[in-house]
Formats: structure tokens, sequence, C-alpha cells
């Protein structure tokens, strides 16, 4: 373990004393903290100001206790650049893609509605005066987005989401006027022109070619694995037809008053024949079982009515 002698970053009068400017550091720490997430992949998970110290010498940036760090996967590192190049752009379209590819766990249950939500962000953010903007608001309502929308992001990003909360507020603790988009900007060049490097392509077609290669290497085992299983009867095929519920309710419904108006007619042509029989016992002239069959087919016939016009379905 090593001992840092430094000076607590929000300590102003400080490093003023040590004639250091805190805009300029402010903007450096940021700076710093940034380089740590979009190209180190990496990033200090806990950035409050007891963890940032200042060489009072030589004015340079110490971040110290490593207790909570967060780790960005290769394959997330791009994504997460491409998310906030198309977040600027206000792409919604990309966007979706970009947090389906990140994420742990979606069941997006209404693809235009996550769509539009993005928008309203988007433009909301983009209508309010670049002073005024707090990343904090913003990651508030993205995180609102992402729960009411059904997507789980992995647990780290909620960790970077709220150490950039945490660096925001150091940068405005040294200058008021602070933006953090300011700093934003010179990365986001840097990753729009990765982006189309030779290097990259490069690197991604490689990529493509060596998966081609793995599958070709691995299809006649995967479909002879197939072949035993179907000959073994040990395939298993589950399906799931969208809406094939809906349509056994209403025919469970349907069935359901057929067979009660078979009943309902039966009643009815039974307690017509008793009546024709003047069939005894009587009352008041009337056989007593056919005028109760025909009570019991007018009480189970208005019974159906009810139920039909309940559910606005004749």
């Amino acid at each position: 373990m090593e001992f840092i002698d430094g000076i607590k970053i929000s300590d102003i009068e400080k490093l003023k004393a040590h004639q250091i400017d805190p805009v300029q550091i402010g903007n450096v720490g940021v700076d710093l903290y940034l380089k740590q997430i979009l190209e180190y992949g990496f990033f200090h998970a806990d950035p409050h100001p007891g963890n940032i110290f200042v060489m009072p010498n030589s004015g340079q940036i110490c971040f110290i206790d490593f207790g909570m760090m967060g780790t960005i996967m290769p394959n997330d590192e791009e994504a997460l650049g491409e998310l906030l190049l198309n977040f600027m752009r206000k792409d919604t379209k990309k966007i979706i893609p970009i947090l389906e590819k990140i994420a742990i766990k979606t069941e997006i249950p209404d693809y235009k509605k996550l769509e539009y939500d993005l928008y309203e962000l988007i433009e909301d953010v983009s209508n309010t005066s670049i002073k005024s903007i707090k990343l904090e608001a913003v990651i508030e309502k993205f995180k609102n987005v992402l729960y009411q929308n059904k997507v789980t992001l992995p647990h780290y990003l909620y960790m970077l989401m709220r150490a950039l909360v945490i660096i925001e507020g150091v940068g405005l603790k040294l200058d008021p006027n602070f933006n953090i988009n300011t700093n934003l900007q010179p990365f986001m060049a840097t990753i729009s022109r990765k982006k189309f490097s030779i290097k990259r392509l490069l690197k991604k077609n490689w990529t493509r070619v060596q998966n081609i290669n793995a599958l070709i290497d691995t299809l006649p085992e995967d479909v002879n694995s197939i072949i035993h299983k179907i000959k073994d009867g040990k395939l298993t095929i589950i399906h799931d037809i969208k809406g094939l519920e809906e349509l056994r309710h209403s025919l469970n419904k349907a069935s359901n008053r057929l067979v009660v108006a078979i009943i309902i007619a039966a009643l009815s042509i039974g307690s017509a024949l008793l009546v024709i029989a003047d069939m005894p016992p009587k009352v008041k002239g009337i056989p007593l079982l056919g005028a109760i069959g025909f009570t019991l087919s007018a009480i189970l016939g208005f019974i159906v009515v009810i139920s039909i016009f309940r559910n606005n379905k004749l």
C-alpha cells in the first residue's frame, strides 16, 4: 500500500493556495475518468471527492481506494460507444438493437412505445440549454424508460451510471458552469473515427471469417446429433402461437353458451309436452312440472342474454 500526500479535489482553497486552477483540474479529472470508461474499459466505481487527490507540487490527479471497480466487457465497450453516438444523433431505431445487445434480459412489450419513450427523452435533453442539462436527471429518466419497457442492463452499467453522476457532481463543485457534454465531445469524435477505421473493419471481418470457419467445423457434428435425436424420438419442438389463448377462451365461452342454449331448448320442449299432455299435479289448471321447466328456461335464457350484452358480443 502506498501513501498519497495530496489535496482533496474538492478543497478549492488549498488548490488555489498551491496555484492550481480548480476549473482546469475539474476538466482534467473528468477527462481522465471518461478515458477510463471509453478507452481502457474499466472505471473507478466510487469517484467521490474523498477518492480523488491532486498532487500539490505537480498538479497531477490521483485516484485512490479501488475497492469498487467496474469492468466493461470488450463487446459492450464498442456497443456503449455506439449507444452514446446514436443518442447524440437522435437515432432511436439504432439505439434499441444496441440496448438488446447489451442487456442481460429484455421483455419489451411494445417496440414502438420504447422508440417513442427514447425519442421523447432525447428531445427533452435537446430542447434544454447545455448549461441547464444535468446528467443525473437524464440518467434517472433513462433508467425509468428501461424499467417501464422491461429492459435490464448488466449490474456494472448501473454502477457506471451512478459513478458518472458522482463525477459530474465533482465537476460542478469545482466549476459551477461545468457541463459534461463538453468533455464528451472529443471522445465521441474519436469513437466515430474508430468505427470506420481500416484496422477495426479488418478486425471485425476477420472475426466473422473465424466465426464462419468455426460454424463449418461444427456443422456436420451438429447435423448428425439432430438426426440421431429424430431417430430416437428425442427431438422436442417448442412452439408458441400468439393469440391462441384468446381464441381458446372465446371458443370455451361459445361452447358453454351453446350447451346452455341446448338445455334451454330441451327444457322448453319438455315443458311444452307436459303442458299439452295436461299432466298432474296442477297449479291453477297448469301442470306444475311444465311451469317449473318454463321458469328455468326463462331464467337461463335471461342469464345468457345478459352475458352476451356485457361482453358486447352477439
